[in-house]
């Protein structure tokens, strides 16, 4: 009896070691296969086409931002222990019959172009834009106003900048093709080498007059959209500066505030509207200190070129009364 007992007993830790030692090895064979697929990332074949990298992305995160169909738990697994170390900068690359590994090594370092394309629109203030160029990941938030504010950095290059204390007025609107990595000085430069090209030349004829006919013109650009009626609007303004007759230009009165235009609404315009500042064409006479917005040509000429009429005020579509 005993040793039947005996034996019986064994038998189950028999099997028990046995199941063990089978558990341990289906562990190791799918902890290797786990490090394998992990290891393998890197050989994942992309597919043949163009990757835009933008301001934000990182490597840990880039399967998602470019939208590649790996596992996200061994993705980053291999960024943590065997990708190699690069930096990522905006621009876009190819990826044409590469790796994931290839790509970052190689593709990374040459971007297939280096131009951006941004729209700047005409009643667009230096806050507009800033934020534009932001939403567009061209620059960093506040870059371009910091840049545009430092006015010293140009009075040397362009000379209508010698006695004015905004560029305000002088950003010319249009469409630009810049370079990838631009930095926001450029783009200040390029926006003034247009005002340059486009109404410089008749800037300077005006002598003494040239600043307010700009600051007028910008008025006008934010009061009037159609182009058939800006030369009437300009006549109107202008008629109201020569008789000393406060402009009433509720455009205005946002710029006190250092507002994008999408902020300054016809409900803000009413709040603000009987305080008095600069800007203020309401409670002050003649023209505000500078101007309140880019221009177009349109606008310029409209200005220069005035419709007189026997008119003291006019109305516009309230869809423009932003």
């Amino acid at each position: 009896m005993y040793a039947r007992s005996s034996r019986h007993t064994r038998e189950p830790h028999h099997r028990s070691y046995t199941l063990w030692l089978i558990l341990l090895l289906a562990l190791c064979i799918g902890l290797g296969y786990f490090f394998f697929s992990v290891k393998h990332i890197g050989s994942y074949l992309l597919r043949e086409e163009t990757y835009t990298i933008t301001k934000g992305m990182t490597l840990t995160s880039l399967d998602t931002a470019l939208g590649w169909e790996v596992p996200s738990l061994q993705y980053r697994l291999w960024v943590r222990f065997f990708a190699p170390d690069v930096t990522l900068k905006v621009g876009k690359y190819s990826a044409s019959g590469m790796t994931i590994e290839r790509f970052l090594t190689d593709s990374i370092a040459q971007p297939v172009h280096t131009d951006n394309t941004i729209t700047i629109l005409p009643w667009w203030n230096l806050y507009d834009i800033d934020a534009y160029l932001t939403r567009e990941n061209v620059t960093e938030s506040g870059a371009f106003l910091t840049a545009a504010q430092n006015i010293d950095a140009y009075r040397d290059t362009y000379d209508f900048l010698q006695w004015v204390s905004s560029l305000e007025g002088f950003l010319m609107p249009d469409t630009f093709r810049i370079r990838q990595n631009a930095d926001a000085a450029s783009i200040v430069s390029t926006l003034l080498d247009e005002f340059e090209r486009k109404i410089a030349p008749a800037y300077r004829t005006l002598w003494d007059a040239a600043y307010d006919t700009l600051i007028l013109a910008s008025i006008v650009e934010r009061e009037e959209k159609s182009s058939a009626n800006k030369p009437l609007v300009a006549g109107i303004l202008k008629k109201r500066l020569d008789e000393g007759i406060p402009l009433w230009a509720d455009a205005t009165v946002c710029y006190s505030y250092t507002l994008p235009q999408s902020l300054c609404t016809p409900r803000f315009i009413s709040e603000h509207i009987h305080l008095d500042t600069p800007y203020n064409t309401r409670s002050t006479k003649g023209l505000p200190p500078t101007p309140i917005s880019s221009i177009s040509l349109s606008t310029w000429n409209a200005t220069l070129n005035p419709t007189p009429s026997e008119y003291y005020f006019y109305l516009h579509d309230s869809a423009w009364a932003i």
